[in-house]
């Protein structure tokens, strides 16, 4: 009953159910350290961009 209610609302109603989907939100479905590599890669590239365009300036 618990998950068919759940289904219907898209709301999980236990807890592991709603810190899962929150854990997907937050990684985008994927793993936490390949997000957090993938960040760390665009904040590389982000700043090497606005040195780049500093030497142009």
């Amino acid at each position: 009953m618990k998950s068919k209610i759940s289904r219907t609302i898209g709301i999980p109603l236990t807890r592991s159910g709603r810190q899962q989907k929150i854990g997907r939100i937050v990684t985008g479905g994927g793993c936490l350290v390949v997000t957090g590599l993938g960040f760390s890669i665009l904040g590389v590239l982000a700043i090497a961009a606005v040195k780049l365009i500093e030497l142009f300036v």
